[in-house]
């Protein structure tokens, strides 16, 4: 059976056991898709109750939450790194509109979102598709179209939700359309929130790439659906490797990172 190049590279630096590795299963084609310098790749940086593997390839970072980790869409002016102890990783999901508004609102996040309700947030060009999770029943998707309605829908029926919007860049294995507002061609630090074997995953660009490259390299590594995730001023974000470790820094804050309108916090 096909394994991927991830797959691989995970397996022959003894980053998991064999009995771990995952086969790679095609996504299925539906407009909902549910349930994931030099060439190097990194071991695990703790080993024994891990909460998020790390390693690269071919100049991607890839960071693996435990499996059944709880995923939650923060907005406001919340604190950076959370103080929850269960809390292992964060990462900025959709654009923020301006900085330095002194108060919160919802419109500063870009286009549609769910934190345990419906908002509209502004209108925001570049996006292209949208992830949602639903804790209740851990359901987690990618959408493309119709991103408006399916959000409403989940909210009228979970009381507790999340979502966002973002630049689609693979959707069911295939290369979407970037908008010109996303400056597809500017070299910078990419991020995206991945779908990988049916897994999760949120992955790094290892240095600076057009949108174009980054998303060639996730294709390379199997990734069948991914969307793109806020960088630049935004890009502050950290892991713990295990349970109530210190946080390790992937990106350092900046001055704009205290007025970030938002961000997906993953929870063991």
């Amino acid at each position: 059976m096909k394994t991927t190049r991830i797959e691989k590279a995970i397996i022959n630096i003894g980053i998991i056991s064999l009995a771990a590795t995952i086969s790679l299963i095609a996504s299925f084609s539906v407009s909902c898709s549910c349930h994931e310098q030099e060439e190097r790749t990194s071991e695990q940086v703790n080993t024994g109750d891990t909460t998020v593997v790390v390693s690269e390839v071919d100049g991607l970072v890839f960071y693996k939450p435990t499996k059944n980790a709880d995923i939650e869409l923060c907005c406001g002016y919340n604190d950076m790194p959370p103080k929850d102890t269960d809390a292992i990783l964060f990462v900025a999901a959709a654009y923020t509109r301006v900085y330095g508004q002194a108060s919160y609102s919802h419109d500063l996040v870009g286009g549609p979102h769910l934190s345990n309700g419906y908002f509209e947030g502004y209108d925001c060009p570049a996006n292209s598709g949208a992830f949602y999770y639903t804790p209740a029943d851990g359901k987690w998707g990618f959408v493309r179209d119709n991103v408006t309605e399916v959000f409403k829908g989940i909210a009228s029926t979970n009381e507790k939700c999340s979502g966002f919007c973002q630049v689609m860049l693979l959707y069911n294995g295939q290369e979407c359309h970037i908008a010109p507002e996303a400056k597809p061609a500017k070299r910078a630090i990419r991020r995206a929130l991945c779908e990988l074997n049916n897994e999760l995953y949120v992955i790094d660009s290892k240095r600076e790439v057009s949108m174009y490259k980054f998303v060639e390299n996730l294709k390379n590594a199997g990734v069948s659906n991914a969307l793109y995730m806020d960088m630049g001023s935004m890009k502050y974000s950290a892991y713990r490797p295990k349970t109530e470790a210190q946080w390790m820094e992937i990106h350092k804050p900046n001055s704009r990172t205290r007025y970030c309108s938002n961000y997906l916090l993953f929870q063991q």
